[in-house]
């Protein structure tokens, strides 16, 4: 239920850009988020950066079916899924970016640059 738009809200500080999936719809968006890192990360950091995301998704109330793990519940009483692809959580998951949706009128490109930095992993893990 976590819609394109919300995603930068929820960061506000970080560079992103999401975009539609060849199979959004406004009735079931499918979307992608690139997020900016300011250094390289090893596959152990991205994993850690990738379950931080996970805990924020979860603060703000949304639940992540996270692979191998019980679904860990939210404190939010209005829990609702957040669409993360645990799936797809290793950094060597290659995905074609961006692509018009399958309607064209629900393609969409969502720009979060000026005014916000890069992820800094280091400093994300640190605290």
């Amino acid at each position: 239920e976590l819609q394109p738009e919300t995603l930068p809200k929820l960061f506000p500080d970080l560079q992103m850009v999401v975009t539609n999936t060849f199979n959004h719809t406004s009735d079931k968006p499918r979307f992608r988020a690139v997020l900016f890192t300011d250094e390289p990360m090893t596959p152990e950091t991205y994993s850690l950066i990738y379950n931080f995301i996970a805990d924020k998704l979860e603060e703000a109330g949304y639940s992540v079916k996270r692979i191998g793990k019980k679904l860990k519940a939210s404190k939010a009483s209005n829990s609702r899924p957040s669409g993360l692809d645990w799936g797809r959580s290793d950094p060597t998951s290659i995905f074609y970016f961006p692509c018009q949706a399958q309607c064209a009128e629900d393609s969409f490109f969502i720009e979060k640059i000026e005014g916000r930095y890069p992820l800094n992993p280091s400093t994300w893990i640190k605290h």
